[in-house]
């Protein structure tokens, strides 16, 4: 079973450093679960907190991309007419 530690521990295997991902077994796991020192579920950074102005450019940028896409079809559907 794969784990990740919690918090830096020496368990069986040695030093395990907070947020390494390892392997166990379902008991081991368990114990150091009850413990606090692993979670069962992956744990996933939380994504970066953007400032206003990248939100502004980021929100501009896929305006912009869209705005583009939408052009790339109509022109498509404009040569599909044009060729019948």
């Amino acid at each position: 079973m794969k784990v990740t530690a919690l918090k830096t521990f020496v368990g069986k295997a040695g030093l395990i450093k907070a947020g390494t991902r390892f392997e166990t077994d379902e008991l081991h796991a368990k114990q150091l679960e009850r413990n606090g020192l692993v979670s069962r579920h992956e744990i996933k950074p939380a994504p970066p907190v953007l400032t206003k102005a990248e939100q502004e450019a980021q929100a501009k940028a896929e305006q912009e991309a869209q705005a583009k896409a939408e052009q790339e079809a109509q022109a498509k559907a404009d040569k599909g007419k044009a060729a019948k």
